[in-house]
């Protein structure tokens, strides 16, 4: 990569603090990327706050942060997907906005978030796949969503305008 970026990741022996703040950058590079599990397990976060450069966020970036209960997305942020078990087992999770340039949220991406009740998608979100959407949102509390029009869903049924969608609220015992 001939751009400098700065990646985030945590060693095994940090606890980090209640209160997380990813900067925009270091020494003059943006930070653009949370590591794969980079946070994962990490209960004593309670909210977290990513930068406007970020581009990739990894797969069970904050899996297991069962205190997490705030995600702020600095305006800006490019991040095209919402990888594999990003937020699983976040109990503590009610609500989640969706960055506008999230085009796709993959499976078990908010699974076991028992408390995740809002999935808020604006009007102008390139959300265009929700891959297998009873995974991404099994364990959940989100009965509907509202999504914007030419979503893919498992790669089958694609809307010509927006629609709301009733979702079974699936749990891992009724898949």
């Amino acid at each position: 990569n001939p751009y400098p970026y700065y990646e985030i990741k945590t060693k095994d022996d940090v606890t980090l603090p209640n209160d997380v703040v990813i900067p925009n950058g270091y020494n003059n590079a943006p930070v653009c990327m949370i590591a794969d599990s980079c946070c994962m397990g990490q209960t004593t976060i309670t909210s977290v706050v990513l930068p406007k450069y970020l581009i990739v966020l990894a797969s069970k970036a904050f899996s297991g942060c069962t205190n997490l209960s705030t995600v702020t997305i600095e305006d800006g942020a490019t991040i095209p997907t919402f990888s594999t078990e990003l937020f699983k087992d976040c109990v503590s999770l009610t609500t989640i906005n969706l960055p506008d340039s999230v085009s796709k949220i993959t499976s078990n991406c908010f699974s076991g978030c028992s408390n995740l009740s809002t999935l808020n998608i604006n009007k102008e979100s390139k959300l265009i796949n929700i891959v297998s959407p009873t995974i991404a949102f099994i364990d959940t509390a989100i009965t509907s969503l509202h999504i914007p029009a030419n979503l893919v869903i498992n790669s089958v049924l694609k809307n010509k305008e927006d629609i709301t969608i009733n979702l079974i609220r699936y749990t891992s015992d009724n898949q």
